[in-house]
């Protein structure tokens, strides 16, 4: 197989979104076609949606901070494999492992597309530090409330699926200083990949 997969994991804010796009651009220098999945956006065309109850009930957990079930966001990761996955191309995963649950069954799709060894980045960075990032952002999602609820879900549900990542042989597991300059995140990564 020739083609890389690569897991962004870390708290809102701290840059999955931005350093998927330039690991794209770098995969693009060397002639690689690169799949981009982040299920954040995903949630947010859902919610766009807003004609049915599921769109509705997902803005409604959104907009308290809250994290939509598991098995929506393992139906967006299993659908996109199911229709994008070539063994020719990269893919970037950017978030959609919040969960122990969530982290499983992406490490079952892996095993299923014998996809051994994909680097997961953990973008390190505190609590604090991500809610500066967000209230620079603006969206509508983001209050010191929602802060609150995502930190607690963070804390409670995505370490454990942080461990879980750290200690399965499946995948090469890098912790990265997201508190860094945008470019020495990108530089950590790179290296990494090496």
């Amino acid at each position: 197989m020739n083609q890389t997969s690569v897991i962004f994991i870390g708290r809102s804010g701290c840059g999955k979104g931005t350093q998927s796009g330039l690991l794209i651009d770098y995969f693009k220098t060397l002639n690689k076609e690169t799949s981009y999945l982040s299920t954040g956006n995903e949630f947010r065309k859902l919610m766009a949606e807003k004609d049915n109850f599921t769109s509705k009930k997902v803005e409604t957990i959104l907009s308290e901070g809250g994290r939509p079930a598991d098995f929506l966001c393992v139906a967006i990761i299993a659908n996109y494999f199911k229709e994008n996955f070539d063994q020719n191309k990269n893919i970037i995963l950017d978030g959609g492992l919040r969960s122990l649950n969530e982290a499983k069954t992406v490490a079952d799709v892996f095993h299923f597309y014998e996809i051994e060894g994909a680097p997961v980045f953990y973008i390190d960075v505190s609590h604090e530090w991500s809610v500066e990032k967000m209230k620079g952002r603006h969206r509508d999602d983001d209050s010191d409330e929602i802060f609150l609820a995502k930190k607690k879900w963070f804390d409670d549900e995505v370490v454990p699926a942080i461990n879980y990542l750290e200690n399965n042989t499946q995948f090469k597991f890098h912790k990265i200083n997201g508190e860094q300059t945008v470019e020495q995140v990108h530089a950590d990564i790179l290296e990494c990949l090496k």
